[in-house]
């Protein structure tokens, strides 16, 4: 059997819903977490070309097997077949088509679900913090050294 269509949303999110699907606005954070966590798959099929999409890394790093676009920073974040099931932006035919394959097989959701916990690493705060920080101090050495 298929496992419910639950979509979530802000207020004022106006987008209809299949039948049998349940559509929850601005659930708290903690309910949404605990969402990715127990989902069978996560659909993030952006549209906008968010530089740094957290509901794509949040789904990631919760093992929440993920088909999404290859819109804006999510296609640095996530590599097809991989992490990921990717399609075009916009292409419906595509994105149900790979949400079927995704339902059908769960060694498929088994493999995205360990690439996504390999994937989300260089993402974390400890490692953005650290990159962050090391470029800080090699531009401190090059001002010095020029100056």
């Amino acid at each position: 059997t298929r496992p419910p269509l639950v979509c979530v949303g802000r207020e004022g999110d106006a987008f209809d819903v299949p039948d049998g699907a349940v559509l929850h606005h601005s659930w708290p954070h903690e309910r949404v977490v605990s969402a990715f966590r127990y989902a069978t798959a996560a659909v993030l099929p952006s549209e906008w070309p968010d530089p740094c999409p957290t509901t794509v890394l949040e789904a990631m790093a919760l093992g929440a097997p993920l088909v999404t676009t290859d819109r804006g920073g999510i296609a640095d974040m996530v590599t097809d077949e991989r992490s990921a099931l990717v399609t075009p932006s916009g292409d419906v035919a595509a994105l149900a088509t790979r949400l079927e394959r995704l339902l059908a097989d769960g060694d498929l959701r088994a493999r995205l679900r360990a690439g996504a916990l390999e994937d989300v690493v260089p993402f974390t705060l400890g490692r953005v913090a650290d990159r962050l920080g090391a470029l800080y101090a090699e531009t401190v050495a090059r001002v010095a050294a020029d100056g």
